[in-house]
């Protein structure tokens, strides 16, 4: 049990999230567009926050995840920004109850526009040990990857494709190595309304296809120095999902509302997605 709920906490993560309890695979909660920035002048920048929410059919599971993000661009013209997510969690099952806040990731990035409808670049964070005592890893994390986002019309394409790299757990005279995790994320959503960012609304429905795999965990208790495998065993699972995202307008940019519905396709040794995914980002 107490395995089980850590890999919940291990995959919060959203936008630039996301997505746990029941979607195990790191990032699951992204829209189209998670990875387009509003452009702005050298030497300005502004601000986001969204909230994160995700509900599971596997019983009374609530995931949240609330993310601040402050994007900017240097005199020189370099792209960067800096962002965290803090997650919520509770969970009801059979036999079981638990909540509190999961583990805080905090990081950033830079990314290129190669035109005016392109974004590429990379993103950094560090999941940072010191959530609920019944919720946290308990281990340092680094979670690495790279994004693309791009216009073709009404088409949006917005991948992203990164690692999660855990921190060698110590104790009780043993030391056990948790799996490191690879993810692939992928969304492809249509505008049904042409593009002149002059209108009060755009709905733009959307499918997405989310991979994870993470590797056996490892024991090592200084009698065998090859280590041995620990219950743990490897883990990976493919998602679908279907959503529609709202863009809002607003005094200055376009907030973001999204509807997201994901379902595994297939999987081992984690628990399958199966739920309903929301969101909501304010821009000033």
């Amino acid at each position: 049990m107490t395995r089980m709920i850590r890999n919940i906490a291990i995959a919060m993560m959203c936008t630039t999230a996301s997505a746990p309890a029941v979607a195990q695979i790191p990032f699951a909660g992204d829209r189209p567009q998670s990875f387009a920035f509003y452009d702005v002048k050298p030497g300005e920048s502004y601000d986001t926050v969204g909230q994160y929410v995700q509900f599971s059919n596997d019983g009374h599971t609530f995931v949240g995840l609330t993310q601040p993000l402050h994007r900017g661009k240097t005199e020189s013209g370099l792209n960067w920004f800096i962002t965290g997510v803090l997650p919520e969690i509770s969970l009801q099952q059979t036999g079981f109850a638990v909540s509190g806040l999961g583990d805080p990731l905090v990081g950033g990035g830079m990314f290129l526009n190669p035109d005016a409808a392109t974004n590429v670049g990379f993103l950094a964070l560090v999941q940072v040990p010191v959530g609920s005592a019944n919720l946290s890893t308990h281990t340092w994390s680094v979670w690495p990857s790279v994004f693309y986002d791009s216009w073709f019309g009404k088409v949006n394409v917005d991948g992203h494709v990164g690692a999660i790299i855990r921190q060698t757990e110590y104790g009780n005279g043993n030391n056990v190595n948790p799996g490191n995790t690879v993810h692939a994320n992928l969304r492809a959503g249509y505008s049904l309304l042409d593009l002149t960012w002059k209108d009060a609304w755009y709905p733009i429905p959307y499918v997405a296809l989310d991979y994870q795999k993470t590797g056996k965990t490892i024991g090592n208790n200084g009698a065998d120095p090859l280590g041995t495998q620990v219950p743990g065993p490897d883990s990976n699972e493919t998602a679908l999902g279907v959503g529609v995202l709202f863009q809002l307008k607003q005094k200055k940019f376009y907030d973001q509302f999204t509807v997201h519905y994901s379902r595994s396709m297939s999987g081992k040794h984690t628990t399958l997605t199966n739920g309903l995914l929301m969101q909501y980002f304010h821009y000033w």
